[in-house]
């Protein structure tokens, strides 16, 4: 019998074995020179990456995401939370990284909520590489843009 680990579970260990980079000026909790170097490449190719969406504009990224993930004939499908909450999701770009995509609906009582997408880190492996990073990059601009 396989036990399958959600993509929650998948980010805990990635972020336990320094394997998670960051796309924002947030710091991950173990740093590696792969993912310094990783991350530093990113945000100097993007140094005004807006990576909070909120309201609309998140449920217009979850569509654009989700048209994507259909179009490369990936089984998944990103959504806010059936209740105040958040979903995490790892998107699959390359055999070397996955990006995080965090939805987010949370009721703050009197009538507040919050509610928005984030797309802040990306999960790498030993070897990932710039190149890898290039195709994030274009997933950014095209997609999330």
């Amino acid at each position: 019998m396989t036990i399958q680990i959600n993509d929650w579970g998948l980010l805990q260990r990635a972020e336990q074995a320094g394997l998670v980079s960051s796309m924002t000026g947030l710091v991950e909790r173990i740093r590696t020179p792969l993912n310094n170097e990783l991350s530093s490449y990113f945000r100097e190719r993007l140094p005004k990456y807006e990576w909070l969406l909120e309201d609309d504009e998140a449920d217009n990224n979850i569509d654009a995401v989700n048209s994507y993930l259909h179009e490369q004939g990936i089984e998944k499908e990103l959504c806010m939370p059936h209740c105040s909450g958040t979903n995490i999701f790892l998107i699959s770009l390359t055999d070397n990284l996955q990006v995080k995509f965090e939805a987010t609906d949370v009721y703050e009582g009197n009538g507040e909520y919050s509610k928005y997408t984030s797309v802040d880190f990306f999960v790498i492996n030993k070897s990932t590489t710039t190149a890898d990073v290039d195709q994030l990059i274009a997933f950014v601009k095209e997609i999330l843009g």
